[in-house]
């Protein structure tokens, strides 16, 4: 199989909500392959393995993958497993896993464990979320660009790039409409230092003016609604607030660790606090061209 049909089935693996295999005796490489990713973007997964009738036999790949499978560990979700000999029986456990499943990811924490599951969890709460998203992150990507900064765009970190990627498409298709609100904070310190480091690179420091000037029209246009703003302190790490779901990271290093919640309560008291209680940290004398170096 070519390069770009793997990457195009791979790629409807990232907008699933839960990934479902269903083997009997044999996985070819492309299954295996999806099954890599769906662990990779820490999907729920439910495996059916379908029961041996006395003269079947199941390849040995297949047997010892399935063997690996239970064996191993997930830090995150656990896989379920089911097994089952006709499709009735198969009809059954799907429906009943798939409520199980959706039940549980509005119910239970979601925790993750690196940087790129934790930027795969803020892509999935920007996806879901309609009327209003607020994010704090240290160093706006909104302006600086994907990490690392410099780098090619082949090498930029491909889960950062998707989550400001998502990010951009979210502001463009809201920002004209009514009713719908979003905030940006950002710490003045540790930008105006990223900035001042870069900025004798000057096709980037071009980027990061250009930058600043969209989002100092979208706030404008907006009147407001949707703001960026940078904070006199950096704040303890990233923070996304959507309509019913958000997430916090706690570190902000490559084993980054975050947690996230089905909660409409808590987002409404986490945006209440963000719409109001960043007004003393804001630097209400700083705004966003005065971001850039003095020529």
């Amino acid at each position: 199989m070519n390069e770009s049909a793997v990457t195009a089935f791979l790629e409807k693996i990232a907008d699933c909500d839960i990934f479902v295999l269903i083997v009997w005796k044999t996985l070819s490489d492309p299954v295996r392959l999806e099954f890599d990713e769906a662990i990779k973007l820490n999907k729920p997964i439910l495996v059916f393995t379908k029961l041996l009738s006395e003269n079947e036999e199941r390849s040995s790949e297949l047997q010892s993958w399935l063997n690996d499978q239970r064996t191993g560990t997930s830090t995150i979700r656990q896989i379920k497993y089911k097994e089952f000999r006709t499709l009735k029986v198969l009809s059954d456990e799907l429906k009943r896993s798939v409520i199980q499943e959706l039940n549980n990811f509005f119910q239970d924490p979601v925790f993750t464990l690196s940087r790129e599951e934790m930027y795969n969890l803020g892509t999935a709460i920007i996806k879901s979320t309609q009327k209003r998203l607020y994010v704090v992150q240290k160093t706006p990507s909104l302006i600086l660009g994907v990490r690392p900064y410099l780098a090619e765009k082949k090498h930029k970190n491909h889960y950062d790039a998707t989550f400001t990627n998502e990010l951009l498409a979210w502001i463009d298709k809201s920002k004209d409409q009514e009713g719908k609100e979003f905030s940006y904070f950002f710490s003045l310190q540790e930008t105006q230092a990223e900035i001042k480091s870069l900025q004798e690179n000057r096709e980037y420091a071009t980027e990061i003016a250009n930058n600043i000037a969209k989002l100092d029209t979208i706030q404008r246009e907006t009147a407001g609604r949707f703001r960026f703003c940078a904070l006199n302190s950096s704040g303890s790490g990233p923070m996304i607030v959507g309509d019913t779901r958000y997430a916090i990271w706690i570190t902000g290093n490559e084993t980054a660790f975050a947690i996230s919640q089905n909660s409409p309560k808590l987002c409404d008291a986490l945006a209440r606090i963000l719409k109001v209680q960043p007004d003393a940290q804001i630097n209400n004398r700083t705004t966003l061209k005065d971001l850039l170096p003095v020529e």
